[in-house]
């Protein structure tokens, strides 16, 4: 049995954050689990202009949208770690860039934990600060990585096909997990 809401008065099962899935889609849309009345106009832009580099991580303390992004309109929509990394960054070089966090919390927006990074580099972040999913820890994964392992074992002994029914899979999946271009990461 999960624990309740945090929400007095709620009684549903907690989803993410302490909050029942109501309420949890309530404060990333809103930036408040209480009710539907989005983030007061300019309250994020006020709240980014007051920022200064620290060593603790500055979290974003409104909405955020479905990846888990803090997002604010200054000019145009963007996100709230980009608006930062711009103002105390200078611009986005030409080269594909994108920013990286170095303390790897995706709702952090203090500057010092901020840079530019190549898409490899930030992946690169991903694999030190262990927030890659891959895997198992993929939300729409199907195997586990005890499954691959069995999958790797038995395919001494039975056929793709075989394997494939056994796991409920393609036959191009196990091929891909027996010659390792899929599921790298399992021994």
């Amino acid at each position: 049995m999960t624990a309740p809401c945090s929400v007095d008065g709620c009684n549903k099962p907690r989803y993410v954050r302490g909050y029942c899935i109501g309420h949890y889609r309530r404060w990333r849309l809103y930036g408040n689990p209480l009710d539907g009345i989005r983030t007061e106009r300019g309250k994020g832009l006020k709240f980014l202009e007051t920022i200064s580099p620290s060593e603790l991580c500055i979290n974003w303390p409104f909405g955020c949208d479905r990846h888990g992004y803090g997002s604010v309109k200054a000019q145009k929509q963007t996100k709230a770690h980009r608006f930062v990394c711009e103002k105390f960054h200078g611009p986005c070089p030409p080269e594909k860039h994108g920013v990286a966090h170095s303390c790897g919390n995706r709702l952090c927006v203090n500057p010092a934990h901020l840079r530019w990074a190549t898409f490899a580099e930030n992946e690169a972040d991903k694999e030190l600060h262990g927030t890659r999913v891959r895997g198992d820890q993929h939300p729409s994964a199907k195997l586990t990585d005890q499954d691959v392992r069995s999958i790797r074992t038995m395919i001494r002994n039975a056929s793709y096909s075989k394997v494939a029914s056994a796991f409920g899979i393609s036959i191009t999946l196990v091929f891909k997990i027996v010659h390792r271009e899929a599921w790298k990461h399992v021994q």
